[in-house]
Order: C-alpha cells, then sequence, then structure tokens
C-alpha cells in the first residue's frame, strides 16, 4: 500500500542519512513502486537477500530465475546499469502475464 511504501521509504530514507538521491537509487518513492503493480522480491530458501544485501546473483535460485522466469511472465526489473538509474536488484522481478 502507499502508506506501507512510505514507511519504507522514511525507514531507508533515515539508514541513508537523509540522503535523497541515494535513497531513490534504492526505494521508490511512493505510489510509484513495481510491487503495487505486481512486482515481488525473490529469496532463497535460506533468506537470501536480508536487507537489500548483496550476493542473490550468486545463487542457484537466481540462475534459475535468469533461464525460466520469463517463461512464467516474469522479468528482472532493474538490471545492471539499467535506464531507470536504480541499482542492480537481482531478487526484485515485475509480472506481466504468462
Amino acid at each position: 500500500s502507499p502508506a506501507c511504501q512510505m514507511l519504507t521509504f522514511l525507514y531507508y530514507f533515515k539508514l541513508y542519512e537523509f540522503d535523497f538521491l541515494k535513497t531513490v537509487e534504492s526505494v521508490a518513492f511512493p505510489g510509484y513502486s513495481e510491487h503495487a503493480k505486481g512486482a515481488v522480491d525473490f529469496v532463497t530458501i535460506d533468506g537470501i537477500p536480508q536487507n537489500d544485501e548483496p550476493g542473490f546473483e550468486k545463487t542457484e535460485e537466481f540462475r534459475w530465475l535468469m533461464k525460466n522466469a520469463n517463461k512464467f511472465g516474469f522479468y528482472l526489473s532493474y538490471p545492471e546499469n539499467n535506464s531507470h538509474g536504480i541499482k542492480f536488484e537481482p531478487w526484485h522481478w515485475r509480472y506481466e502475464g504468462a
């Protein structure tokens, strides 16, 4: 919900020492999150990632997603060097339909 997005944004805004530009590289401004449109954040069976820690891109689950996700209508939202200026988020996938 937009309220949850606002709380998330404010949490990261404080975490990034009130640096607005750094915050918007990692967290969508409330009302603009892909999660409201069907995006999901995947984690491994071991719970990776936690708190945006790096490493998901090195997992078997990520390799499987890269090979198979689009067969099920999922697409990597923010690959490396994406045109949106958002940091690489290997766990964040948008659903566009199968």
